[in-house]
């Protein structure tokens, strides 16, 4: 959640035109990248997506990248991978429902390259995330980092495991150092290797609620940086909010500390209710400029709404930041608790 200000100019802006449609909206579409045979997440990633002009990405360990792109539209969807096969190109049309804005390809790998990839927990089968991975296999090394669920993978070619009869980890986390290792029967071109270490929880404050935690508000954090800061976009308000609120929804609360959960249902019930305010004044403007189509009537319109209702929409923007401050301290306060950064983005 972000602080806001929510000058005349840009709430002028962002209104409804008489005609009803929008000056420029965009909404958050997802695009998940993994592997065909593993379904593990590709980091990495190039995605490219083609509108009226080209939108480069690359994805985050958990394999996404959200771009913002205008409703209605066909955008062309190109997608590349270092050891994977050729591009894929796909079409899709984007809807005005951010639930239908989420799509998931899936790459083969190329002839000649394995991929080595697993899951990484303790005894207690909570599982080890930002730990440092090194697969080594004779004299070569192959670095990565696990990610928010404790997933890692590296390519390696085929050739270097054609000579070898096993493979070794090893993980770096904090101070501590673990080592385990696999044998091999063939040169395999995917090889799960899920190595359980020692009880960690105790060193590094991992707990059941700590992974499910950081994942939500990870999510949290990517759906705010998704949707920008709101005085450099031209949406109506109340589509903004709505959005936001339909997104935070379905973010998964199994094994969420309580109080980020509490706080979530927070910011959506105040989502939901500015969405209501600012779409009523919407309403507004349009029945007092009528048939009027000029920029003048509108903007006249407008202006007027914004003075009526000037002190509502002061208190709506303190509640937004009281609310963004909150989940600043919350932040804090995971991070004392778990012992890792809920950073703000």
């Amino acid at each position: 959640m972000k602080n806001i200000r929510l000058k005349s100019t840009f709430f002028i802006g962002v209104l409804l035109l008489a005609s009803g449609q929008v000056l420029s909206q965009v909404v958050p579409v997802s695009i998940r990248v993994l592997d065909e045979v593993s379904a593990q997440p590709i980091f990495n990633a190039k995605i490219t997506i083609s509108e009226s002009h080209f939108n480069f990405k690359s994805t985050e360990p958990n394999g996404v990248s959200i771009f913002k792109v205008k409703p209605g539209q066909k955008i062309h969807i190109t997608v590349s991978a270092e050891g994977y096969q050729s591009a894929i190109d796909k079409e899709f049309n984007v809807s005005d429902i951010p639930e239908r804005n989420t799509l998931t390809i899936r790459l083969f790998l190329d002839d000649g390259q394995s991929v080595i990839y697993g899951n990484i927990k303790d005894q207690n089968l909570n599982v080890i995330s930002g730990a440092d991975i090194t697969i080594k296999i004779r004299n070569h090394e192959y670095r990565t980092t696990t990610n928010e669920l404790g997933n890692y993978s590296v390519l390696v070619k085929q050739s270097v495991l054609n000579t070898v009869s096993s493979i070794s980890i090893i993980l770096k986390h904090n101070d501590d150092i673990r080592q385990a290792s696999k044998e091999l029967t063939i040169a395999e071109r995917y090889i799960e290797f899920n190595p359980t270490f020692g009880d960690l929880s105790s060193e590094y404050g991992l707990s059941p609620n700590s992974e499910a935690t950081y994942s939500a508000w990870r999510y949290l954090k990517k759906i705010d940086e998704a949707f920008g800061n709101f005085e450099e976009q031209v949406n109506p308000l109340y589509l903004q909010y709505e959005m936001l609120a339909e997104f935070y929804k379905i973010i998964d609360f199994n094994g969420v500390d309580a109080e980020l959960v509490n706080h979530i249902n927070e910011c959506i019930v105040l989502y939901n209710s500015i969405a209501h305010f600012f779409k009523a004044l919407d309403t507004e403007v349009k029945n007092q400029v009528g048939e009027k189509t000029r920029e003048k009537y509108i903007f006249k319109a407008s202006k007027a709404v914004f003075n009526k209702y000037k002190s509502e929409i002061t208190a709506i923007e303190s509640k937004v930041n009281a609310l963004a401050e909150k989940e600043k301290q919350l932040g804090a306060k995971l991070s004392k608790k778990y012992r890792r950064l809920f950073e703000s983005m």
